[in-house]
This record gives C-alpha cells, sequence and structure tokens, in this order.
C-alpha cells in the first residue's frame, strides 16, 4: 500500500526501484485521503494476494490479486 499524493491509499507493487513502483489498481478511483481504498489485512497463498479494500460503493470487501498475471478482482 502507498499513496502517490494524488491516488491516495492504494495497492502497488515494487521492484525496489522509482521506475519499477507502480499502482497495482486504482481501487477507489478519483479520490485521496479518507476516501481512499485502504487496502489492508493482505494475505498470500501461493502466487494470490487476499487483501481488504474499499471500492467506494460496496463498503469494505476481500480482494484478490494474481501476483504473476497482475488481474485484481473484488
Amino acid at each position: 500500500m502507498a499513496n502517490d499524493g494524488t491516488n491516495g491509499k492504494e495497492l502497488w507493487k515494487s521492484d525496489g526501484t522509482a521506475s519499477g513502483t507502480v499502482m497495482v489498481k486504482d481501487i477507489h478511483s478519483g479520490n485521496t485521503g479518507s476516501s481512499a481504498s485502504w487496502p489492508d489485512y493482505f494475505t498470500a497463498v501461493g502466487s494470490t494476494l487476499y487483501f481488504q479494500a474499499e471500492d467506494g460503493a460496496n463498503g469494505l470487501e476481500l480482494w484478490k490479486s494474481e501476483i504473476v498475471t497482475e488481474v485484481t478482482y473484488s
């Protein structure tokens, strides 16, 4: 999780370099601060990352992100 000052707290990934640090998905699109997705409670199982996040429409939900394919679902 990171905050770039534009999108609020969202899910990011990094290879440890500035150019290799990118947002995985803007879950609560167009919002910052207390209206961001606030991903939390991360658990990796195999190549899948499970976490809780808020999309602004459905409340807190379980999300998953495929670490290899970078596909994220709610």
